[in-house]
């Protein structure tokens, strides 16, 4: 590479990573308008930990702050409180890692894309489409810590899918990212034994030495942190398809509607759960997660709005089709050779498999990626399956590239797709940033916004009275406490929790002088109540 050609890369990697930071950082506080349940309940525990070193539990630095029973893994929690140290205890600053992370992901993007072989050219377009893709977008403006987590891990698997001179040095800063990860959000921690084939193909079964340490280092990653994070995945079994009442109600009814003598084999709960986990694999790919509707959550998405645009999705499609032929070239290479023995044969298609190590890198890599969403009872789930849709995007750069390749023997026919990609991606981008700055301000009933200043409104009418305030989702609690900055030593002295639901969640039921009800009807003595009538907050005196 000519120095002149590096530098041109560099910059364009610049004006890419900092035009994605500016629109992921613009007005970050106020867009959304209010920090959902989870924001707060990762803003508030930071404060605590700053102030007390405590949890909302009272617990001294936990591995896992427990929350309203949605276990927190630390690691975001101790990044905002770096950040509470020297900038102002404010939604902005809350979302702040998340926005680093979605604005690091670009540059990153970049190399990433190159270890599978794309061309410069192909990996700053694929750095570009992540900067715009909605839901990389939509997920840096909010304090989501699978943001950083997938920051985290594409940032691991760069330098563990090199080869280079300092390596050792390479994988070292690899395991410390991949550390961090896991002990950022849950999805990295599942992937790590997914991670260790990968490596181990990508730098060869036969060369020990490139791969035994951080083979080595990633399986003593896993097994150490999930020996530690025990508490925290016991809980989140409870959302699994594995223990979920309705998931088991289901698998008797199909195991009764089948003949006797198949209910000991088909009718197994196994292989049920294999049928419910193929089912959720595929939904993932359906048009209406990742184009129309996106997740099942108002967080997760614009409403009634996807992940990615038609066009990435139609060139995502093509990409992964583009993949198959491939395999069928080196499973004809093994049986023309497989008489010869299979050692002979191994030999023989070396070179055809080192030619399409990236197809099956990639094509491994979005199957495992979704590992951590087809056991979920709420699949496809974008939180978990951010990772799938980064690789699907990869595979629409792929897809792209070939149909270039295909009219490569016509360059006006390869420069008026170019043209036609770049142009339908300027309208879909520009529709959907429309939509994000302007239409969705006024879209957000499901975040409950003006909370902020309904309970601020509050504080300072009724200081000092008992006040009740409708909650029938039993989050409000840690919101309240948010808002209102109430000093750890107040909070952790007057917070009362009501008992657990069937996965183990425990809602708030008081902080200090406020009340936490699901129902109007249930208010007693308190001398003011806030409840919401479906657009906004009403104070009743």
């Amino acid at each position: 590479m000519n120095k002149k050609w590096f530098a041109s890369i560099i910059f364009w990697l610049a004006l890419l990573t900092l035009g994605g930071f500016l629109l992921r950082f613009y007005s970050v506080g106020s867009n959304p308008s209010i920090l959902n349940r989870d924001e707060a309940a990762l803003a508030y525990n930071a404060y605590l930990l700053k102030e007390a070193g405590q949890d909302e539990w009272g617990r001294s630095w936990p591995l896992a702050l427990e929350s309203f029973g949605d276990y927190k893994l630390p690691g975001y929690p101790l990044l905002l409180l770096t950040f509470f140290t020297f900038l102002p205890l404010e939604d902005w600053v809350v979302r702040l890692p998340s926005v680093i992370a979605g604005t690091l992901l670009i540059p990153l993007s970049f190399f990433f894309a190159k270890r599978f072989k794309f061309s410069d050219s192909l990996s700053l377009l694929f750095a570009f489409i992540i900067a715009l893709a909605p839901v990389f977008f939509f997920y840096s403006r909010i304090a989501f810590e699978a943001n950083v987590g997938l920051a985290l891990l594409v940032g691991a698997l760069v330098l563990l899918l090199s080869r280079n001179r300092n390596q050792l040095f390479m994988d070292a800063i690899a395991l410390i990212l991949m550390v961090v990860a896991v002990f950022t959000y849950n999805t990295p921690l599942l992937l790590v034994p997914f991670v260790v084939p990968a490596v181990i193909f990508f730098r060869g079964w036969g060369n020990l030495r490139s791969w035994f340490i951080p083979v080595i280092g990633l399986s003593t990653i896993f097994v150490v942190v999930m020996s530690l994070l025990w508490p925290l995945t016991s809980q989140k079994s409870g959302i699994t398809i594995f223990t979920d009442e309705s998931t088991w109600s289901q698998w008797v009814s199909f195991r009764e509607s089948l003949p006797a003598s198949a209910q000991s084999s088909i009718g197994s709960r196994y292989f049920y759960w294999l049928g419910v986990m193929l089912v959720n694999f595929g939904q993932s790919f359906s048009p209406r997660f990742l184009i129309t509707e996106g997740g099942t959550h108002p967080w997760h998405s614009l409403p009634n709005y996807g992940h990615t645009y038609f066009t990435v999705y139609i060139l995502g499609i093509f990409g992964l089709l583009t993949l198959f032929p491939s395999f069928f070239t080196l499973f004809k290479c093994w049986v023309t050779n497989f008489d010869a023995g299979m050692k002979v044969a191994a030999t023989r298609c070396a070179a055809t498999l080192e030619l399409i190590k990236p197809e099956m890198m990639l094509l491994y890599l979005l199957i495992v990626s979704l590992a951590p969403s087809v056991i979920t009872v709420d699949s496809p789930h974008t939180t978990r399956s951010l990772f799938f849709i980064y690789i699907f995007y990869l595979l629409s750069i792929r897809g792209l590239a070939i149909a270039i390749e295909h009219l490569g023997k016509s360059k006006k026919a390869a420069t008026i797709l170019i043209v036609l990609f770049m142009g339908v991606m300027l309208l879909e981008t520009s529709k959907y940033f429309y939509r994000y700055f302007y239409t969705f301000p006024t879209q957000q009933k499901k975040w409950f916004p003006g909370f902020q200043d309904a309970i601020q409104e509050l504080e300072r009418r009724f200081p000092h009275e008992e006040v009740a305030v409708v909650d029938g989702g039993g989050f409000h609690y840690i919101l309240t406490a948010w808002y209102l900055k109430i000093p750890a030593d107040q909070y952790l002295q007057t917070n009362v929790r009501q008992l657990p639901d069937r996965i183990g969640f425990r809602y708030g039921e008081r902080v200090t002088h406020y009340h936490f009800i699901g129902h109007p009807e249930d208010r007693s003595h308190e001398k003011a109540m806030l409840l919401w009538e479906g657009t906004s907050w009403r104070i009743e005196p």
